[in-house]
């Protein structure tokens, strides 16, 4: 007699782990198993009593083979999520912001962009991945008050879209990252055509004034010729997301109430093509039921902006801050001056092996926190290179002193 039995899981929509974002230096973390589980008995029945001639009641793993043959498939969820868990440390102890953001980002109104401000190394990274499983976790456990969806999360990395490319490649590629991902939800591809019909449109006329901006014209005008003198090609392309994001919010079938999208890394690339991927967002995603999460340094802004407005002075200092408050609708700032540092820097110290669990509580950490305070200042990454560089001072200590 043979039995089947099938165990089945739900989660939101995109949100499956299929291993492309893997890279050098990820951890792999394996999960004891609990048995032989369900695939793959044809194999076990032919090995175990066909080559073998083992009995149900021999000894196999320490117990009758039958025992071990009838202990149930384990499911790894609650496994999963306590690691996951474990490792997104707060140390800086920014959790209760995250949270502030994600509680809005649920029940804001659309259009909406949020501009997460600090500068490089600051953990604008981190508070969004935060933000994200905040929201993943919303819509799982559906806790809402004003909605009873999912909130369909996209990443875009501009680093990744911006390099070996020029800028309107890359802008194009943020274009149609977009599309590719919002229209896949529930399959509209044909819609998705015309979109990309649009975002061809809009690449014809890039590479027209990407050959200007080669011959020397600047890129402000570059850039408003792209998207500006392309209105047709841009209006069109925005109602066809709009149509696509429609149609999937309409549709009973689809759980999705509202779109997020993190805009990360806008500071590792050039400051005028981060103005530029600014410029895209204000000028095509004024799209209800979307949610703009932009991780950007506002001193980036700035020097993208510097061949519109020339230096910056205290004369146009406003048309800086005009620029960049008419496309950020909430700003929010970093706050580094409330960063636990003590809890932050003991974690470092031990990971990069300065300091072991036991003796950074007994060690000078808190007038190693003043100093640190005064000099290096708050900023996280800052503060790793340091862990890191103290780390390697105290292995070549240990190596001289042997």
């Amino acid at each position: 007699l043979d039995l089947s039995g099938t165990a089945l899981g739900w989660f939101p929509t995109g949100h499956a782990i299929t291993g492309e974002g893997l890279k050098s230096g990820d951890a792999l973390i394996g999960l004891p198993s609990s048995g032989i589980h369900s695939n793959g008995f044809s194999l076990v029945r032919k090995l175990l009593f066909e080559k073998l001639d083992m009995d149900f009641e021999e000894e196999f793993d320490s117990k009758p083979l039958i025992e071990t043959l009838l202990e149930p498939t384990k499911i790894y969820v609650k496994e999963f999520k306590e690691n996951k868990e474990k490792n997104i440390k707060d140390t800086l102890e920014t959790k209760s912001y995250a949270e502030a953001l994600s509680s809005f980002i649920q029940n804001c109104g659309t259009p909406l962009t949020i501009g997460v401000q600090g500068e490089w190394g600051s953990g604008k990274t981190s508070l969004l991945n935060m933000i994200q499983d905040n929201l993943l976790e919303a819509s799982i456990n559906q806790k809402k008050k004003r909605y009873g969806g999912e909130y369909r999360v996209i990443w875009i990395n501009t680093w990744e879209h911006s390099v070996l490319k020029s800028p309107e490649e890359s802008l194009i590629s943020i274009l149609e990252e977009l599309v590719d991902t919002i229209s896949a939800i529930d399959g509209s591809f044909a819609k998705a055509q015309k979109a990309k019909q649009f975002i061809s449109q809009i690449a014809k006329g890039a590479l027209r004034v990407g050959a200007q901006a080669a011959l020397g014209s600047k890129a402000a005008q570059v850039t408003e010729e792209v998207l500006g003198g392309s209105s047709n090609s841009i209006k069109g392309l925005r109602n066809s997301l709009e149509d696509i994001i429609t149609t999937i919010i309409k549709r009973k079938e689809n759980p999705v109430e509202r779109f997020v999208i993190f805009v990360d890394d806008l500071d590792r690339i050039d400051p005028k093509n981060a103005v530029e991927v600014l410029e895209l967002l204000k000028n095509i995603f004024s799209v209800e039921n979307c949610v703009y999460v932009l991780a950007i340094d506002y001193q980036v802004v700035v020097k993208g902006l510097q061949s519109k407005f020339g230096e910056l002075t205290e004369d146009n200092e406003w048309e800086f801050r005009a620029y960049f408050d008419k496309i950020i609708q909430l700003p929010f700032m970093m706050p580094m001056g409330s960063y636990n540092l003590q809890t932050y820097l003991e974690d470092i110290l031990v990971q990069t092996n300065f300091y072991t669990k036991k003796s950074v509580k007994n060690g000078p950490i808190v007038q190693f926190v003043k100093a640190i305070r005064q000099t290096i200042g708050n900023n996280p990454r800052a503060l790793k290179r340091l862990a890191n560089s103290l780390s390697i001072i105290n292995i070549h200590w240990n190596i001289q002193k042997k």
